[in-house]
C-alpha cells in the first residue's frame, strides 16, 4: 500500500488540536486560564517550531510538548 502524503491543510488542522490539548493541559499545571495560556504559547519558542515542519516537533504527543514549553518557561525565569 503506498503511503499517502499529508496534505498541509491537515497538518495545519493537525497542528491546531495538538496546540489545544498542549494548551488545556498547561492551564491546568500552571493554574491559569487557557486565553492566557493560549496567547502566550502561539508566541513562543514551542509554539512557533511547531508550526516549522523541519522541526518534526508535531509528530511528538501533547504532554512532550507541554514539557518543552514548561523547559522553555523555566529557562527564561532562570535568565532573569
Amino acid at each position: 500500500m503506498a503511503e499517502e502524503a499529508m496534505t498541509k491543510d491537515q497538518m495545519n488542522f493537525t497542528i491546531d488540536m495538538l496546540i489545544t490539548m498542549v494548551v488545556e493541559e498547561l492551564a491546568e499545571d500552571l493554574e491559569k486560564d487557557t486565553k492566557d495560556v493560549l496567547a502566550d504559547f502561539c508566541v513562543s519558542k514551542t509554539g512557533k517550531a511547531l508550526y516549522d515542519e523541519s522541526t518534526k516537533l508535531w509528530w511528538n504527543g501533547p504532554s512532550y510538548i507541554a514539557d518543552i514549553y514548561k523547559e522553555e518557561l523555566d529557562s527564561e525565569t532562570a535568565g532573569k
